[in-house]
C-alpha cells in the first residue's frame, strides 16, 4: 500500500530498509515496542513476497545487525558504537572524531573491529 501510494504519486522507490525494534534497555519502552524475533522473520517474508517483482531491493536489519552496525555520529563530534557483549547502555564513546589522525587510528584505539565496521559503513558503488 506505502509503495504504491509513493508510485501513484511519481515517486520511485528502489531501496527499502526495514528494521526490528532495537533495545534501549528501558523495560518500559521495549516491551511497548519489541519485535519478537519470530514475528519478525514472518513479517519480513510476507513483505518480501508482496514487494516481488517490484524491482525495490529490500534489506531486513535485525536486533543483532543493529548492534553489530552501530556508529552514530553525534551531534557533538564524538561516535557511539558497540564492541560484543554491549546494550545500549553500555555502549561506547569515541573522543572528538576530528582528533582522529585516521580510520586506523580510530579502530585501534577503542578495539574496533575494522572488518566489521567496513561491512556495514564502507560504501560500495
Amino acid at each position: 500500500m506505502i509503495l504504491d501510494a509513493v508510485e501513484a504519486r511519481g515517486g520511485r522507490v528502489s531501496r527499502w530498509k526495514f528494521y526490528q525494534y532495537m533495545s534501549y534497555d528501558d523495560p518500559a519502552r521495549d516491551g511497548a515496542h519489541a519485535v519478537a524475533p519470530d514475528d519478525y522473520e514472518r513479517d519480513m517474508r510476507r513483505v518480501a513476497r508482496a514487494l516481488e517483482g517490484r524491482g525495490v531491493a529490500l534489506h531486513f536489519k535485525d536486533n543483532e545487525e543493529m548492534n553489530a552496525s552501530l556508529f552514530n555520529i553525534l551531534s557533538y563530534g564524538n561516535a557511539q558504537f558497540m564492541c560484543d557483549g554491549d546494550t545500549w547502555s553500555t555502549s561506547r564513546r569515541t573522543r572528538d572524531l576530528r582528533t582522529y589522525d585516521s580510520m586506523s587510528e580510530l579502530f585501534s584505539a577503542h578495539e574496533i573491529v575494522e572488518s566489521t565496521f567496513r561491512r556495514f559503513h564502507e560504501v560500495r558503488r
